[in-house]
């Protein structure tokens, strides 16, 4: 996971594994499994820093060469199917608004983060009615964010209405 962010003396070592099918431990050379699969995921493709992932490096093209590599977006009907069994009440809602939030943030605040992990932890949170809708998405999502960006943002997709604590199984 996060290959963008591996050392380079651990993508040099991952390397030589794939490309001569034997790998080097401190017990001695171990030979690749027949069945053998790597997969390296990443939150770029590989090619340097992002908006939302500015300390990622840049793979090296022998890093990259070893690999196929694809374009994996958003699983957004499983994410409602994860919300909705986090919390049977309210997840539905929860989901559909952060998916809303999370395409017009893709191009309107590129930088902000707005991942399913906000999905499942305002699912989570709505199920305490200590925690207002504004709270649960400045916790999960905006993070201290200036208030001139929330407010534009969720002027164009404002927050859902949720009875906090409502039971949920």
């Amino acid at each position: 996971d996060e290959i963008d962010n591996a050392s380079p003396q651990l993508l040099a070592a991952l390397n030589s594994a794939l490309a001569n099918g034997h790998g080097a431990f401190p017990d001695g050379m171990v030979a690749r499994h027949e069945n053998f699969v790597v997969v390296a995921t990443g939150n770029t493709p590989g090619t340097g820093a992002s908006a939302q992932f500015p300390d990622r490096r840049a793979l090296d093209c022998a890093t990259r060469d070893r690999f196929v590599s694809l374009a994996w977006g958003q699983d957004e009907a499983l994410e409602q199917r994860i919300a909705v069994a986090i919390n049977v009440v309210h997840g539905k809602a929860i989901a559909g608004w952060v998916q809303r939030l999370r395409a017009h943030c893709a191009t309107s605040h590129p930088r902000l983060v707005v991942s399913p992990r906000a999905t499942y932890y305002i699912a989570r949170m709505a199920m305490d009615s200590a925690w207002t809708v504004g709270d649960m998405a400045e916790s999960c999502i905006f993070k201290g964010l200036d208030a001139g960006s929330v407010g534009t943002i969720l002027r164009a997709v404002p927050l859902p209405s949720l009875e906090c604590g409502a039971a949920a199984t």
